[in-house]
């Protein structure tokens, strides 16, 4: 993974930079979108009008939520985080499962979206700020 030199000369700080450097071009994490908790339908419906209105972002509706552009979604009842959520999309999210559980951080696997037998989306035990977070697949 790093240049034979770098170890005989027993650079580890360039190699630990390097080593971040390949975990974090293989996972790939991005903002993907962010989540707001609403109590039921119609302000979720008002919400997402009002940023509509403003920024000429598209509405888009679905099951649970409202997305007005891709980046907002407006959940029609209140879910994970005090506010919301944050999205975080990955080139690969088992393996950006297994990174986090490294780092201590775990998945609520009730959570787990799947779409044709594929892991699409999952919360962390984690929160920033009263936001849950999730990752997304890319």
């Amino acid at each position: 993974m790093v240049k034979p030199e770098l170890i005989s000369l027993g650079n580890f700080s360039e190699i630990t930079r390097l080593t971040k450097e390949a975990i974090s071009i293989m996972l790939g994490f991005e903002f993907a979108h962010l989540g707001i908790n609403e109590e039921n339908e119609d302000k979720a419906l008002n919400s997402a009008n009002l940023l509509s209105r403003l920024f000429y972002f598209p509405i888009k509706e679905g099951t649970s939520s409202i997305f007005a552009d891709p980046d907002f979604e407006i959940m029609k009842k209140q879910y994970l985080g005090k506010h919301g959520h944050i999205a975080i999309a990955t080139n690969d999210i088992h393996r950006a499962i297994t990174y986090l559980k490294m780092k201590g951080i775990s998945t609520l696997p009730e959570t787990a979206k799947e779409k044709n037998g594929k892991l699409k989306a999952i919360y962390l035990d984690q929160k920033v700020s009263g936001f849950a977070i999730h990752l997304s697949q890319k």
